[in-house]
């Protein structure tokens, strides 16, 4: 069914969802994209799952995959970041149709860069982000080899209070590609707590997945100016999309 949790799951984000505290940079969980600003110069963020999961049954087999997945994001100029990511502890179990058995252990890992494309622009924000997944991980819980990923997000305000985005990126496997889409809508709820709705649609032949259609979304809560708490989940809307993904996570900004 070729269910995983890693780094390019639900990497990341919609947190055009806390735009709420104008000095602290948006994170890049949750959610399906990734925020479309980057650090600033000399400035250290970590984000992590706590964890996040997935549901998925098909052909009378049962897969459940929990993740603890980890990003250090660091800002080297005004425009550029570095990113370095892997699911620290990843768990699958499989049951059903005569067999039940579990693979743990640590994800593969993954180095990025990212490039903010507007930074001048107040009302308009783009970024590209450049991901290589290396096969640190076992068989049964990586990808196996490396995977090669080029994703951009695009965002537009609405005012003060709500913007829209609109997320594509493309993953290269074994000379195979996974294409994703995915809409945004995040609004602020107050000075500190933020929401947003997205949708998702994958398509391609990576990995053997078949079209994968979810939507869903999730709430952002500024504790302090520098950490926020998520939550989100997202539903299948096919028979052949992943049935659950959701989670729960902590982003710490360091200046």
């Amino acid at each position: 069914m070729g269910l995983r949790i890693g780094v390019a799951l639900v990497v990341t984000s919609a947190t055009l969802a806390a735009p709420l505290l104008a000095d602290t940079p948006a994170f890049d969980r949750p959610g399906i994209a990734f925020s479309p600003t980057t650090l600033p110069a000399n400035s250290l963020a970590w984000e992590q799952g706590l964890p996040d999961f997935q549901r998925d049954r098909s052909n009378g087999v049962t897969q459940r995959a929990y993740a603890a997945s980890t990003r250090l994001r660091y800002g080297i100029s005004g425009g550029w970041e570095v990113q370095l990511a892997a699911p620290l502890f990843e768990q699958i179990d499989t049951a059903g149709s005569g067999q039940a058995f579990t693979a743990a252990g640590a994800g593969d890992l993954s180095m990025a860069a990212k490039v903010w494309l507007t930074p001048t622009e107040d009302a308009f924000n783009a970024a590209l982000l450049g991901v290589v997944s290396f096969p640190t991980a076992r068989r049964d819980i990586g990808l196996g080899t490396e995977q090669y990923s080029l994703g951009a997000t695009a965002a537009w305000s609405l005012g003060q209070q709500q913007s829209v985005a609109l997320y594509a990126n493309v993953d290269l496997l074994e000379g195979q590609a996974k294409w994703t889409v995915s809409p945004n809508w995040s609004f602020a709820l107050s000075n500190t707590f933020g929401g947003y709705l997205e949708g998702g649609y994958q398509f391609g032949n990576a990995n053997g997945q078949a079209e994968n259609a979810v939507a869903g979304g999730g709430l952002t809560w500024m504790v302090t100016p520098a950490v926020q708490l998520d939550a989100y989940a997202l539903a299948g809307l096919t028979r052949s999309s992943t049935d659950l993904s959701a989670g729960c996570g902590v982003s710490v900004f360091l200046k």
